[in-house]
């Protein structure tokens, strides 16, 4: 009887054990899958929109040139604060070899680090191309607001600007065909739209001028337009308010069909509360991206009726240009997500963006495809290698080594 008695207690005692160690795994497996709240969760991005420009720093002379220049590609560069050699070698590269009315500003984030504050600060008298807004703390899993920041800040200071790049400071950038990119793109629209442009009296501003006057002294011929195919880039839509045609450009490199993530645990979570479809609408990778101007306060205002979430790529360009304006996105040739699997100038040389370069990386390989001498990308051999690097980074992406910022 007492045996019994004591099996019974045991017992009992085994079952109070077991529901509560059930009570503490569910509220440790609550905890992961609920995903606590962050920054970016808890901003309501109408107030957040409505509330910018809390701005610590000022690249002054890029807002003189945007009010008193005409201004063809306004380049913007989201920066963490603690990336200096990032920057830096973005100055020394590619960001040297700018024409003046492609102004270049590196874009960041509030730090409550008292020596990043310092250093940053005198970067930015020594240079004059950062602009830091203190309304979000500057983190990987911000970079939704910092982007809607430095899209509503090119808006408010530059809006005249032709184009408008995004690009990831670890980028490789070849200004030479983004030139004749742009060039080829703002023909095609003129002779596109137009005559609706006269028919309609529109504003010039809002289809775009032809910017080889200030871009650089040499000019796209007729095959590198040809070859660029401009006229399958530019879209139009109706502006909702004026009830006119406008012509566009949002391109990069395009993501189609992708199936929405659903682990929690994954950085690339998606709530299926924000989106409930299985597949992503089609968006442009967050590396770089570049647009017509005049898209982004349809950008902005339409942000306003999304949920935020931090895949900013998916937000901006998926969620709010492909679903919510209808906007066609275009996949540009030679717009790479990532890098070649082998570094080489003649590859390069023949790409508009490559992405995941150090500091070191990016400061070579731009003098290297400065200084190649053409005629040596010519050969069949050279040719075939580049075709199978093609190939091979398109099916097995060499991944970068750190994260965008």
């Amino acid at each position: 009887m007492w045996r019994c008695r004591r099996g019974t207690q045991l017992m009992g005692l085994g079952t109070s054990v077991l529901a509560v160690v059930i009570i503490i795994l569910r509220a440790l497996w609550s905890t992961e899958v609920s995903r606590p709240s962050t920054e970016l969760q808890l901003m309501n991005t109408t107030a957040f929109l409505n509330n910018l420009h809390h701005m610590s720093l000022e690249p002054v002379k890029t807002r003189e040139t945007c009010q008193n220049s005409k201004v063809d590609v306004l380049i913007i560069v989201p920066s963490s604060v603690a990336n200096y050699e990032a920057r830096q070698a973005v100055r020394q590269s590619w960001g040297a070899n700018l024409p003046p009315s492609w102004p270049l500003v590196f874009y960041v984030g509030a730090t409550t680090n008292s020596s990043l504050k310092a250093l940053l600060t005198a970067e930015a008298n020594q240079h004059d191309d950062i602009a830091q807004d203190s309304s979000f703390h500057d983190s990987y899993s911000n970079l939704t607001l910092k982007t809607l920041s430095l899209l509503m800040w090119a808006q408010k200071f530059c809006k005249n600007a032709t184009f408008t790049l995004k690009t990831d400071d670890d980028a490789f950038i070849n200004i030479k065909k983004m030139h004749y990119l742009t060039v080829c793109v703002s023909e095609a629209r003129q002779n596109t739209y137009g005559r609706e442009r006269q028919d309609n009296s529109q504003d010039s501003a809002m289809w775009g001028t032809d910017p080889t006057t200030q871009l650089s002294k040499e000019s796209p011929q007729k095959n590198s337009c040809n070859r660029f195919k401009p006229k399958q880039y530019v879209n139009y839509f109706i502006n909702s308010l004026s009830h006119e045609y406008e012509s566009y450009m949002f391109g990069g490199y395009l993501y189609n069909r992708v199936k929405a993530d659903r682990d929690p645990h994954s950085k690339w979570y998606l709530d299926p509360k924000v989106y409930a479809g299985d597949i992503l609408p089609p968006f442009l990778s967050g590396t770089a991206y570049i647009m017509t101007s005049n898209i982004i306060p349809h950008l902005l205002e339409e942000a306003k009726h999304r949920p935020l979430i931090e895949l900013e790529d998916v937000y901006i360009s998926g969620l709010v240009a492909s679903n919510g304006l209808k906007l066609k996105l275009s996949h540009l040739e030679g717009w790479s997500r990532f890098r070649p699997w082998w570094d080489s100038p003649c590859i390069y040389k023949e790409l508009l963006t490559a992405h995941g370069l150090s500091p070191s990386e990016l400061s070579t390989m731009t003098k290297n495809v400065n200084d190649i001498n053409h005629s040596v990308c010519d050969s069949f051999t050279v040719k075939l290698t580049n075709t199978l690097n093609s190939l091979l980074s398109s099916i097995l992406p060499r991944l970068p080594t750190k994260n965008k910022s």
